[in-house]
């Protein structure tokens, strides 16, 4: 961990002495970048609870967070927001090099994969430094992945109660989990650990209520239990947004789809004039922010989400094709390396064509490729992808079923923790790329390392490089306490956890 905490440390400072600096636009009150999922700070600064409370559109850990770095004296904001954005950074090296060893890689081989493929990539530490939530996401993910290992290798009150309260946390800061797929992750969890279930639902009590009420809360005040309601204008990014016009103006001429669906989803309420514009000091009803940036949580919105999901489903249903075709767009820009994103720093170029032509397995470098297929509707080729994601998500989708299988009977925990950690990556792949198109680079890095984890877990397991683990025989699926068999001793120490681990 030392090592990891070191290394990590000392990229942080060439970062900076190579001239990229630590950017704390978002606690501007006119920040040059507009974030949608940011309120106004006139807001966050004078009327943070009540603005929280009333957040429909998005979960509110990041609003919260940036709302309390702006009651900090303006003197400290920027440092402490830096020296968060590190410590999440840090804090994925080392969970992935846990929960590489909780599933027995060699401890070396560990230290190498997360040196190599998390803290030294780009985006790691590009993500780090800016306030956005790209990097806490991509920390929370891992440590989840993390806590799910070690709850099921052997369940306690304290291991649930740091599960649950990563997995909530997760679910509201980031709508990549929703609150329903926390509350489906820990009733898995409960199948997987019957002799174990009354100790996990202590633990986890806690944060979990508190999801539960914040997921009341919008039921009740918004008629959805997820935490966002911008899912319409978000799926219309894969769906009329991304086919001609030529194409949507015959749709509306047939009446298949709305007038609607000219107008680009997340355009200002002006754009949507035969709606009524509504004013005040309110999350709700501020139609802009400080900054003259669209306000996307007005109340307005809702609605208008509504009913482009309604035009996206009669799209998907009058053109299911094209859809699938923009599906296929948004895997090509899932597989762009993740500092190319574009609204990162574009510092460091050297290295970053370096490492994504030598690492990545990238043919050819473009930082532009997801702004172009954001503004411009240019996607990318095959020769932009990384074919290190690529070997990355095939090694997930195949090897992970695999190896479920090899483990059910011999390393039964072990093989529950990997079932879990594979659908919680198949549930971003699968959702994120069915939804969207634009930004998926993004939301791969914000899924965490959990691809990582498992696909090394994967080729270490099928070269027999792991090392031992559970015993073959347990007292119960799921009970706090393995028995080790006679000839394990050497292996296992008194408490059933392997000794080279611990």
């Amino acid at each position: 961990m030392w090592i990891i905490l070191a290394v990590s440390l000392t990229v942080a400072v060439i970062v900076r002495i190579a001239g990229v600096p630590f950017s704390a636009d978002q606690l501007s009150s006119h920040p040059t970048i507009p974030t949608w999922q940011l309120l106004d700070s006139g807001l966050l600064q004078h009327h943070l609870l009540s603005s929280i409370y009333d957040l429909e559109m998005q979960p509110p850990l990041y609003n919260l967070g940036i709302g309390l770095l702006l009651d900090l004296p303006h003197q400290v904001q920027h440092p402490v927001a830096e020296f968060a954005q590190f410590l999440f950074y840090a804090v994925t090296g080392v969970a992935t090099f846990g929960a590489l060893t909780e599933l027995g890689s060699p401890r070396r081989v560990a230290l190498g994969v997360t040196l190599g493929l998390v803290v030294l990539d780009p985006a790691q530490f590009l993500f780090s430094v800016t306030t956005f939530y790209a990097t806490p996401t991509a920390a929370l993910a891992t440590c989840l992945a993390y806590a799910i290992i070690r709850l099921l290798k052997k369940p306690s009150r304290s291991r649930a109660l740091f599960c649950g309260i990563i997995a909530s946390a997760l679910a509201l800061l980031n709508t990549s989990v929703q609150p329903l797929s926390v509350f489906v992750l820990f009733a898995l969890i409960l199948l997987m650990t019957p002799g174990a279930r009354r100790v996990v639902i202590k633990g986890a009590a806690i944060p979990l209520v508190l999801l539960l009420l914040w997921t009341a809360h919008t039921i009740i005040d918004f008629g959805t239990p997820a935490t966002s309601t911008w899912f319409g204008m978000n799926l219309a990014h894969t769906t009329i947004d991304a086919a001609s016009p030529h194409e949507i103006q015959l749709l509306i001429r047939s009446h298949r789809l709305s007038k609607m669906a000219r107008i680009p989803p997340f355009s200002p309420l002006s754009d949507y004039g035969h709606l009524p514009l509504t004013h005040g000091k309110s999350a709700l009803t501020q139609v802009t922010k400080g900054d003259g940036s669209p306000n996307f949580n007005n109340r307005n919105y809702a609605t208008i989400s509504q009913r482009y999901l309604q035009d996206d489903l009669r799209y998907i249903s009058a053109k299911p094709t094209q859809y699938l075709a923009h599906v296929g767009r948004g895997v090509e820009i899932w597989l762009v390396p993740s500092d190319q994103y574009f609204t990162l720093s574009p510092g460091l170029s050297w290295y970053r064509n370096a490492y994504d032509t030598f690492v990545q397995w990238q043919p050819r470098n473009d930082s532009n490729a997801a702004y172009l297929a954001v503004y411009s509707h240019a996607y990318p080729t095959a020769l932009q992808m990384s074919y290190l994601q690529v070997v990355i998500d095939v090694l997930v989708l195949v090897g992970t079923p695999v190896l479920v299988i090899t483990w059910w009977k011999r390393r039964r925990p072990l093989a529950h923790a990997v079932t879990l950690l594979g659908l919680l990556f198949l549930q971003s792949f699968v959702i994120m790329n069915l939804t969207d198109i634009a930004e998926n680079n993004r939301f791969r890095f914000e899924a965490g390392t959990t691809p990582i984890i498992l696909a090394v877990t994967v080729v270490l397991a099928a070269l027999g490089r792991l090392t031992p683990d559970e015993p073959a025989t347990l007292r119960d699926n799921g009970s706090s306490a393995p028995v080790v068999e006679s000839g394990d001793s050497s292996v296992f120490g008194a408490d059933g956890l392997p000794t080279t681990i611990v």
